[in-house]
Order: structure tokens, then sequence, then C-alpha cells
């Protein structure tokens, strides 16, 4: 089980303020203690994502990737049973992974 808190501000740029918005999203996580105490965080352009998981569990989220200059981010809270399945397709459509979560094979999916 993990726990997940972020916000989304299309309005105001993020990036030249980034260590108070991810001190508030790691704040927002922080709540979550019941959901694991280590975390993981991102602060893009627009949004702020921070997660929370127990450390027996698989790697931190959230999963950031750079494909043709456009950044791609996910955090989510789900399993996949299919996962070593879609690691090889994918891996032979070019994906590269830097981790074993689910995650991330979500994201290059995506």
């Amino acid at each position: 089980m993990c726990g997940i808190a972020g916000f989304c501000d299309y309005v105001e740029e993020l990036t030249g303020e980034s260590y108070l918005w991810g001190t508030l999203a790691k704040r927002m996580a922080a709540r979550l203690k019941t959901c694991g105490s280590d975390s993981g965080l991102t602060v893009s352009a627009h949004t702020a994502f921070a997660q929370t998981h127990f450390a027996s569990e698989k790697p931190v989220q959230p999963v950031c990737c750079v494909r043709d200059h456009v950044r791609y981010t996910i955090v989510c809270d789900g399993e996949l049973y299919n996962v070593a399945q879609l690691r090889h397709e994918l891996r032979g459509l070019g994906a590269r992974f830097e981790t074993q979560g689910d995650a991330e094979v979500m994201l290059q999916a995506y």
C-alpha cells in the first residue's frame, strides 16, 4: 500500500520555487504515515507529486522519463500482473528501464 499527495497549478510556474513546492508536497505526504515512511518527490513546471511506501515495497515513485524533449511523470498505486511480459515487449520496441518497478513499465507503455 502507498499514499499519493500533490497538486497542479496551470497558472503559475512551479520550478522557480521548486524547493518551496517540493517541501509542501512532502508535508502533504507526511500526513500519510500509515501508508509508509519512505517517500519520493518530483516537481515540474506545473505539478508537485509525492508518494509514500513501505521500505519493503517496490522502488520509489514518482518515476520520470524524457522523450522527444517532453518530460513525463507517473505516480500510481497499483500493481501490474503481467509486468514481465510488458517489460519484454517494450524492450523490443526500444524502451530502456532504470528500475524494477511496475510504475516505470506503465510510464514506458504510455
